[in-house]
C-alpha cells in the first residue's frame, strides 16, 4: 500500500501535501485505550517515515495529533 500511495503521489505535476490525523494519544498510553493509541502511534510513524522518504519531490506530509475534543 505504501509503495502504491508513494508512486501516485510522485506521479503528480503539482506539489502535493497530504494531510494524515492522528491522536495526541499515540505519544501517551492511557490505561483502557492501549488499542486506539497504538493504532494511533502506527498512522503517526507512517506520516513520519513518508515525509522523509519523499523530502524533496514536491510531497509535504503533515501529521496532526489533535489533543481530547469534547461532542455531544
Amino acid at each position: 500500500m505504501i509503495r502504491c500511495l508513494k508512486n501516485v503521489l510522485i506521479a503528480r505535476e503539482t506539489p502535493t501535501a497530504v494531510l494524515i490525523v492522528s491522536s495526541f494519544l499515540a505519544k501517551l498510553p492511557v490505561p483502557g485505550y492501549l488499542t486506539f493509541s497504538t493504532s494511533k502511534s502506527f498512522v503517526s510513524q507512517i506520516g513520519k517515515g513518508l515525509s522523509f522518504e519523499l523530502e524533496g519531490l514536491g510531497v509535504d506530509i503533515l501529521t496532526y495529533e489533535p489533543g481530547f475534543m469534547q461532542t455531544n
